[in-house]
């Protein structure tokens, strides 16, 4: 009976592991997924236009049979008056999915020289990933990697680590590594305002307390202001 309680209270309560995670599920984090868990468009699926991808993707009953309503509002809410069903919504915006990007295939493209550079927030690959050696190894490959934490952690000092720690795990001396590094720091939850929500949807505000020290930014003004200056560059 316990278990079987257990189970129960699993199926509805996913139990989460970190304060806000339901909430990075929600924006979406996940490279498969645009927000409200609507799927991402992708170049291995019949997704040339919006009609075949929501033909595809709309399931014949259930309540994701509204899937067509909530992936028009959503073009709508980014796009505008820009959106319209003469322009397919301004669904050829959206970027395609072209291959696996989850983090084991990344590693495995990093290491072989076909990613370049890397931009971690809130990820720690070297000791929250699959094989912690061919992490270490492909890190090394990269030209550059941008690490935004509140802390050095283990993906950031990768390179220096002892020889006696297998030369890093990458096979190579700290001196002979050509990834160059940018360790940017990060503001505490207490240093900026904003929304979490957890396991039960519930979603909560909390205020910000303190000013971050230093040239410490929130996750929100970074990429508000990195997106600014890739317009720039564009333009």
């Amino acid at each position: 009976l316990q278990l079987g309680l257990a189970a129960i209270f699993v199926s509805i309560l996913a139990l989460r592991g970190h304060c806000s995670i339901q909430g990075s599920t929600d924006v979406p984090t996940l490279y498969n997924m645009l927000p409200g868990y609507l799927p991402q468009p992708s170049a291995m699926k019949p997704h040339k236009n919006f009609d075949r991808y929501v033909e595809v993707e709309t399931p014949p009953t259930g309540w994701w049979h509204n899937f067509p309503k909530y992936i028009i509002s959503l073009l709508r809410a980014w796009y505008g008056d820009a959106a319209s069903p003469h322009n397919e919504w301004r669904y050829q915006w959206i970027p395609k999915i072209v291959a696996d990007h989850s983090q084991e295939p990344m590693m495995l493209a990093i290491a072989d020289g076909l990613i370049r550079g890397l931009l971690l927030i809130g990820q720690n690959p070297v000791v929250g990933g699959h094989n912690s050696k061919l992490v270490r190894k492909g890190l090394a490959n990269l030209e550059w990697m941008v690490v935004r934490e509140t802390f050095e952690n283990e993906t950031a000092s990768f390179w220096y680590k002892s020889p006696e720690e297998d030369t890093n795990g990458a096979g190579a001396r700290a001196q002979d590594i050509k990834t160059e590094i940018f360790l940017l720091p990060a503001a505490l939850p207490g240093e900026k305002e904003g929304s979490f929500t957890n396991t039960q949807r519930l979603l909560q505000w909390h205020d910000k307390i303190v000013e971050a020290p230093g040239d410490c930014r929130s996750d929100l003004w970074f990429m508000f202001h990195l997106g600014k200056r890739l317009k720039q560059l564009y333009a």
